[in-house]
Order: structure tokens, then C-alpha cells, then sequence
């Protein structure tokens, strides 16, 4: 994400973010044979695209209207601390701060004709199977592979 910062002015924001988002998921599909872009995973990555604009921002500087800088952002990634001198956000970041960051991504994905990521999963290279992108069906089709994406997920955050 960093190594691309020139691309977007060396800033992160929603635009930034949703077009990383879509290389990434594009690069995925082209080479992993054991992609699984499902649930949870289908749920959960637009709230990783928007985590760092609403928890890695200096406080002062989202008081200001400022937008987050690549620059501002290495710390977390190079040393896995917060940078000297760095003002926390004034309130809490969960979910219900998060949620509205991730629509907005959603916005910006359908402004820019980036089209939306599609849920499915590799059968070998190239093999990309869509499945339907609500939680529901997911569960109807494959509860076993919902159950052991979870497990993984759960125990590589954790």
C-alpha cells in the first residue's frame, strides 16, 4: 500500500484506498488458485481499506480537515507503534465509525467506474466462481468453509 502513495500525491484516502483495494482483489483472482473472496472475507475488507483513515490520522490533524499522509503512516507499518507525538482521535473508532467510512468507499468505487468486488472463490488458476454477496447465502451454500475462514481469521488477528 505504501510503495503506491506516489500515485495518489502521497496521500491515503477513500479514492486511494478503494483503487489498492481493487489491485489487490484483481491480483488475487489472476494469481492465487486458493482464493476465497467469501464470507467473512467478502464482509470484512472494506472496513480493512478504511480502518487506517479513521485510526492512523495524527488527532490534530483530523480536527483540521487534514487527510492522512502515506508519510504518517510508516511508523505503524515499519516499527508497529504510533509515531512521537502523536494526538489519539478525540472519541472512539468502532463500528459505528467505521460503517459510514465503508459505504463512502462503496460511493467512491461506483463514482470512479471502479466496479464493485465480486464474492466467489478459485477453483485452480483463473477459475474464479461467483457466488451471491449476502451473508445468508453464503451460509446456505458453504457453512463449513464460513466456519474454518473464520477460524483462520480469528486466530491470525488474535
Amino acid at each position: 500500500m505504501l510503495r503506491r502513495c506516489d500515485e495518489y500525491d502521497g496521500y491515503y484516502n477513500f479514492t486511494s484506498a478503494a483503487k489498492i483495494r481493487r489491485d489487490g482483489y484483481e491480483r488475487s483472482r489472476a494469481t492465487n488458485p486458493m482464493l476465497l473472496y467469501d464470507a467473512p472475507r467478502y464482509m470484512t475488507s472494506g472496513g480493512e481499506a478504511v480502518f487506517p483513515i479513521g485510526m492512523w490520522q495524527d488527532g490534530r490533524a483530523l480536527a483540521a480537515g487534514e487527510p492522512l499522509t502515506c508519510r504518517s503512516m510508516l511508523p505503524f507499518y515499519n516499527h508497529s507503534r504510533f509515531p512521537d507525538d502523536f494526538w489519539r482521535r478525540d472519541g472512539q473508532f468502532g463500528f459505528a465509525q467505521l460503517f459510514p467510512g465503508v459505504m463512502k468507499l462503496k460511493m467512491v468505487n461506483t463514482e470512479n467506474g471502479v466496479h464493485m468486488l465480486e464474492a466467489g472463490h478459485n477453483e485452480g488458476l483463473g477459475n474464479f466462481v461467483k457466488v451471491p454477496a449476502d451473508l445468508q447465502t453464503m451460509l446456505d451454500t458453504n457453512p463449513v468453509r464460513l466456519c474454518y475462514q473464520t477460524t483462520v481469521y480469528f486466530f491470525a488477528v488474535y
